[in-house]
């Protein structure tokens, strides 16, 4: 059985922001938490993960929709799965799972388990599409679900030889352009815009760390990868930052100091 761990920690709290003052919003992720669960099977980053791949071996997303479908078309949780698709998110594979809920559904709860379901139907299978599973509701709001060791794929820390963090707004810069830039550590996806939308990082009116942006308002998916990316860094800068969209408005949040890459998803060698 796969042992899994959450994607990354997330904002424990988020605003609207103006360049006068803020006013209570959603986080730029949504209301529910980046991992689905608090009891997610832990991860261990000495597990090799080296399952030589065999006859009933999934490798491509359409055998990962039929396994699910002959397996649990009757499952509380199924008629919420709207689709499959493999992304590339932070430079690393992605199953994303598409699913029907929104910001109009407030049972957070009921998403979070649903969420946690699909996950645990997904490990009884023998595949590399899981080494990092993610949610996408019909808002727009991603969410990390979990990542795994299978085939090989190890954490962040341990695939890249990633700089310290940062501890200046000058170095958080660095930091980003050296693990997520051009000819950097991670070579992002093509559809991946959040990096290049960064037009400045320094201090700002509402947060120590403020990332100024040309997103749009309504791309919460570059938003959220933007967060994530600063939240691998490790960085104590992110016990305040905030990150503002081209509307001039945006989200802040906390997240706590720690290794580089400890919270980022699972690369392949």
């Amino acid at each position: 059985m796969k042992r899994w761990m959450p994607v990354l920690m997330s904002v424990s709290v988020a605003v609207l922001l103006s360049a006068c003052g803020s006013s209570p919003g959603d986080p730029a992720g949504g209301g529910d938490a980046a991992g689905v669960k608090d009891e997610h099977p832990t991860g261990d980053k000495g597990d090799p993960g080296s399952d030589p791949a065999g006859a009933d071996t999934l490798t491509t997303v359409d055998q990962v929709k039929a396994a699910l479908a002959a397996d649990h078309a009757s499952a509380d949780w199924y008629p919420y799965l709207a689709d499959i698709t493999l992304e590339t998110y932070l430079g690393a594979p992605v199953l994303l799972l598409h699913v029907t809920w929104d910001d109009n559904d407030t049972d957070y709860q009921g998403k979070n388990d649903r969420s946690f379901a699909m996950l645990v139907a997904l490990q009884d299978y023998d595949t590399p599409l899981t080494a990092n599973v993610a949610t996408l509701d019909g808002s727009g709001n991603l969410f990390g679900a979990g990542s795994t060791s299978q085939a090989g794929a190890m954490p962040m820390s341990a695939r890249f030889d990633l700089p310290p963090a940062p501890t200046t707004t000058a170095e958080m810069q660095a930091w980003l352009d050296a693990v997520y830039g051009p000819g950097g550590l991670v070579k992002l996806g093509p559809g991946e815009t959040w990096y290049a939308a960064i037009t400045s990082i320094g201090p700002g009116p509402d947060a120590p760390l403020t990332v100024t942006t040309t997103l749009a308002p309504e791309d919460r998916l570059g938003m959220t990868l933007l967060q994530m990316a600063l939240q691998t860094s490790g960085s104590a800068l992110l016990e305040s930052y905030a990150v503002i969209h081209s509307g001039g408005f945006g989200s802040s949040g906390y997240a706590p100091p720690g290794e580089p890459g400890a919270f980022g998803y699972y690369y392949f060698p």
